[in-house]
């Protein structure tokens, strides 16, 4: 039997639903958040979404595992991920952008100064650095959990997967302490904005990535898609130390004028 270096699709209505659950779930927190509809409008259709994610990645799985996931196959998954990293890249630096415009050059609808008046931001020594912390803990863990798999140890992989799943919850439980401590909101013009949609956007990715993780850590087997999870988990902690970095930067530049 000839075995093709791709591919070959075969019929699926797994994008069309998932497509459709996406759309009806941002849809609806849209109507959640400016008309106050009921939660359960966004809740249901998320939870379909994740059944139909499963379902659509076993069916990725599956394929792996007999055998349909070629070398080149292999590579242009990989390829394609680090594409989609890419384009998350850039979704970020445009809050970036957004920050460093305001903040460096500060207008006379934010008062000249920022922080703008009436904010009071948070420290950055305090859940900041801490989940700064965590964050680069459950790189080193991830990493651990890479190699555990491709040399089929499975107790490790066990070990180092728990532990960088109990790191990404814990680290979402500190933000939303963060959230509660936080004397702005969502609506306090471009600082309030730029922190909850940056911050927010990338606790959603850590939690999202938690599933993917844990659908695909199957310690006997190797494939593209446990790898593109380890991959954009790790994409994320580059974001977050970059994110730091930029923020203790522009610190020190205020201390210095």
């Amino acid at each position: 039997m000839f075995i093709r270096p791709f591919l070959a699709v075969q019929t699926s209505f797994w994008p069309f639903l998932v497509s459709f659950l996406l759309f009806s779930t941002m849809g609806n927190l849209v109507l959640w958040i400016n008309l106050k509809v009921t939660l359960l409008s966004v809740l249901f259709p998320s939870f379909i979404l994740v059944l139909a994610t499963f379902r659509w990645w076993k069916d990725v799985m599956r394929e792996s595992l007999i055998g349909y996931h070629t070398h080149k196959l292999e590579i242009s998954l990989r390829v394609g991920m680090l594409l989609f990293i890419l384009s998350e890249v850039f979704f970020f630096v445009s809050f970036f952008w957004a920050f460093y415009d305001a903040s460096l050059a500060p207008r006379a609808e934010l008062g000249l100064a920022w922080p703008p008046k009436g904010i009071l931001p948070l420290s950055v020594y305090s859940v900041p650095l801490l989940n700064t912390v965590i964050l680069l803990t459950s790189g080193v863990t991830v990493t651990w959990a890479h190699h555990a798999i491709i040399n089929n140890y499975f107790n490790k992989s066990v070990v180092s997967l728990a532990v960088t799943v109990v790191l990404g919850a814990y680290f979402m439980y500190m933000q939303y302490i963060e959230y509660n401590e936080a004397s702005f909101a969502l609506s306090d013009g471009v600082y309030g904005s730029t922190f909850f949609m940056a911050t927010g956007f990338h606790g959603f990715h850590v939690t999202r990535y938690h599933f993917p993780i844990l659908c695909f850590s199957c310690p006997c087997s190797w494939s593209a898609t446990i790898f593109s999870s380890f991959l954009f988990w790790s994409g994320c902690l580059i974001l977050t130390f970059r994110w730091c970095s930029l923020a203790y930067s522009f610190r020190i530049y205020l201390l210095m004028r």
